[in-house]
């Protein structure tokens, strides 16, 4: 709009100054006229092409800086135990990397809700009855962002983000991410027991054997 208004003034300045009559806006020439349209529609023209320049290059940097937090914020969970429990402190990353006020998850295998953070705007809550509703939830007044979480067609929990909005950051990729993480300590802790209760089986046969031959 500034630009548009730079565009319009220098036209009426062309006019006023230098097209006769001199200190003037009345133009009595039908060629001044022809000109004078022209370089107003070549000015607004060029100014709308330089905004969609600008904002082309705004929203590239910004995808640019949402990969770059979104890369780090992966590096750092990959670099976390894997037999690590699910709980708050698998939140710490995202509220750290983002800067969020608060990071709540609700897990459907165990029923258990976490969060990290000190919520404002109850977002432990929002986040729990996001997954009973079965709906994602935009509260831009609130600043409360929440997302189902999935595994296939199956819903498999929520996690809910405050203040995310701030960062013009789409949920969506930090939902995909939490729900490959809660996704892989699960396969965890069952591949644990799975192979604790071979061993518990094992040493059974074990003593059975030795309780025969004895």
């Amino acid at each position: 709009m500034s630009s548009a208004l730079v565009s319009f003034l220098s036209f009426l300045c062309l006019n006023y100054f230098f097209v006769p009559p001199i200190f003037s806006f009345r133009v009595t020439d039908a060629s001044d006229t022809v000109a004078l349209i022209s370089f107003l529609i070549a000015g607004l023209v060029i100014t709308r092409l330089t905004s969609q320049v600008h904002e082309a290059a705004e929203a590239e940097e910004l995808q640019r800086k949402e990969v770059t937090k979104l890369y780090t914020l992966s590096q750092q969970l990959l670099a976390l135990e894997p037999a690590a429990m699910i709980n708050a402190d698998l939140l710490k990353p995202f509220r750290s990397e983002f800067d969020l006020r608060a990071v709540s998850v609700f897990d459907a295998a165990t029923m258990q809700l976490y969060t990290e953070g000190d919520s404002l705007n109850r977002l432990p809550q929002f986040t729990r009855n996001a997954y009973i509703s079965g709906r994602d939830l935009d509260d831009d007044f609130g600043g409360i962002t929440v997302r189902l979480l999935r595994a296939g067609a199956r819903t498999t929990g929520a996690i809910g983000f405050e203040r995310l909005h701030k960062f013009e950051l789409p949920a969506d990729p930090l939902a995909a991410i939490a729900a490959i993480l809660i996704q892989q300590r699960h396969a965890f802790e069952r591949a644990s027991r799975s192979a604790a209760a071979t061993e518990a089986e094992m040493f059974r046969g074990a003593v059975l054997d030795a309780s025969h031959t004895n």
